[in-house]
């Protein structure tokens, strides 16, 4: 409340230090804190013209070879997957190769299902390189100071993200630092870059959200936060919001940039 009033954007949790404890007289206290940093914004706009530019949409192009190439590659991962025979000829897309990937009545319709897939993820790379420029260019542009407490949460996050991906592997985190031969400060410390860049782009993000008005409406996270929580039923809806509210926000902000 003190810090509030005092005008002070306060991140993480406040150190109190009492300086005058006596009969009689005030109370005397010193509160230590880490503040939000100032962000002076670059041209954002104009990097993100010149960003677009360079990355036009067009429409992907798949070839038969490379159609070819991909499905005999899952007939080659389902051969290895059911053990068949080391001299066992090399896999060839006929009518009834095609029957045991899937209901696929004949080569041609498999041919045709794999290529209209290849040509959403190669849109889907397409976006997702022409983002990753976006976000550079701004971070590149953007002077801040960072705290270290919002870049030990970023690699605290990317931390916690490792340790799912093992969990989902049936890996633990000590077998991992074990084989490694690292521990896990030492893992944050390699993070650290990352981390960084990753609280650069979050405050940018935000700084543009705010200066062009592109948060998301009650309605829009509500909606969001009630999906999330009809999955993950322990949830906190508090952080559920927090978190939904800066997805959202982080969203309408590319949009807008692309």
């Amino acid at each position: 409340t003190l810090l509030a009033l005092e005008n002070i954007d306060a991140i993480g949790h406040p150190a109190i230090t009492i300086t005058k404890l006596a009969a009689g007289n005030p109370l005397g206290f010193k509160i230590t804190t880490a503040v939000m940093p100032e962000i002076k914004l670059p041209d954002y706009k104009k990097i993100a013209v010149d960003v677009v530019k360079k990355h036009p949409e067009t429409e992907p192009v798949v070839t038969d070879e490379e159609v070819d190439a991909f499905l005999v590659n899952i007939l080659k991962e389902k051969a290895r997957a059911e053990n068949a025979p080391a001299d066992a000829p090399a896999p060839v897309i006929t009518d009834e190769t095609a029957k045991t990937l899937g209901d696929f009545p004949d080569a041609q319709t498999l041919r045709g299902k794999a290529k209209e897939g290849m040509v959403i993820d190669k849109k889907r790379v397409a976006a997702e390189t022409k983002r990753a420029a976006l976000l550079e260019a701004l971070v590149s542009e953007t002077k801040v100071l960072l705290p270290d407490i919002l870049i030990d949460a970023e690699a605290n996050k990317l931390f916690a993200q490792l340790k799912m991906d093992l969990e989902r592997m049936k890996i633990s985190v000590d077998d991992y630092l074990s084989k490694t031969g690292k521990t896990e400060e030492g893992l944050k410390k390699e993070m650290r870059p990352d981390a960084e860049k990753r609280a650069k782009i979050q405050l940018v993000l935000n700084e543009i959200a705010k200066t062009e008005k592109l948060l998301p409406t009650e309605e829009e996270v509500k909606k969001e936060v009630d999906h999330l929580i009809s999955h993950h039923k322990d949830a906190n809806r508090h952080s559920a919001t927090l978190y939904i509210t800066t997805i959202l926000a982080n969203e309408k902000v590319l949009k807008f940039l692309e």
